[in-house]
């Protein structure tokens, strides 16, 4: 019985995930409308990926970006996560990685999302490293040591 109402609760989540409005998040993508769409199905999926426990360092800079607008706006972020997790997703890159924290590398990244999604969108992951954060300046959650 507990473990059907986990899995409701599961799938509940995850249609919070699928119907979430992603587009006030976006940036300009050069005017491209399909790399738009693409990257909002393919952060959903990023995040799906966390909900089912497959935790990994986020792999993609346009998801990055997508991921950091959304940051910003703390306090819907804040609602979002309790909705889809039922706990705040911290946003830390690899290279921040705090000990104890699942460490993956591309391969283990890619192993999950072909079994989950099938074939990850080349123009959109990056899966020879890590989305890199060098310049960034603005996230709190970055390893500022706030998170």
């Amino acid at each position: 019985m507990l473990a059907s109402f986990v899995d409701v609760v599961g799938s509940v989540r995850e249609k919070f995930i699928l119907d979430f409005d992603l587009t006030p998040y976006l940036e300009d993508n050069d005017g491209r409308e399909d790399v738009s769409l693409q990257a909002m199905l393919e952060l959903k999926r990023y995040f799906i990926l966390a909900l089912r426990g497959k935790k990994h360092s986020m792999r993609s800079k346009v998801l990055d970006e997508l991921w950091h607008n959304m940051v910003l706006h703390t306090a819907g972020y804040q609602t979002f996560c309790q909705n889809a997790f039922g706990y705040f997703l911290h946003h830390t890159p690899a290279k921040f990685q705090k000990a104890g924290h699942r460490s993956s590398t591309s391969i283990e990244f890619v192993t999950d999302y072909l079994d989950e999604f099938g074939e990850a969108p080349s123009d959109i992951w990056s899966l020879g490293e890590a989305a890199a954060c060098d310049d960034c300046d603005s996230c709190a959650g970055c390893g500022s040591g706030n998170d």
